[in-house]
């Protein structure tokens, strides 16, 4: 494939090389312009730009230099994830969605977060059970309630 650039012919392998000069003259002036996140300045001495910083390493020779031995200490054990099971839906649990969702169910939609809350509040004060699921959950009982076929009676 041919492209043309100042009315010369130039072949895709002759961008490529181009492309990929460009790109390492570029990561050449990045890392020459800084070192380890600091600027270069024009009074900055280059060899002691590359010097390698060895106070970790003194100060570790420094605390072996004690006459304590080294004792590792044993592992921390990592505390176990807590997985919560699947709670499974009661017979009065379904009974109350009938109950206070029954337009929900009849127009095949899924309640808001207000319409949940109100439900969950008359719940609480008639001693029902559902005030103790989440709205998500109760939304997706409902979707769920929703995509069942129909029974006939």
């Amino acid at each position: 494939m041919l492209k043309v650039l100042n009315n010369d012919f130039l072949y895709e392998k002759d961008m490529h090389d181009i492309y990929s000069y460009f790109i390492t003259f570029f990561l050449f002036i990045l890392l020459c312009s800084t070192s380890f996140g600091e600027e270069v300045h024009e009074d900055d001495d280059p060899e002691v730009l590359f010097e390698v910083d060895n106070t970790d390493e003194e100060q570790d020779e420094a605390s072996n230099d004690d006459d304590e031995p080294d004792v590792d200490e044993p592992p921390k054990k990592k505390k176990a994830k807590t997985v919560q099971t699947r709670q499974r839906w009661s017979k009065d649990e379904e009974a109350e969605i009938q109950k206070y969702f029954q337009q929900y169910l009849d127009t095949s939609t899924t309640p808001n977060g207000r319409a949940c809350n109100k439900a969950k509040e008359n719940s609480l004060q008639n001693g029902g059970h559902i005030h103790r699921r989440a709205n998500h959950l109760i939304v997706k009982k409902i979707s769920a309630m929703n995509h069942k076929p129909k029974q006939r009676h």
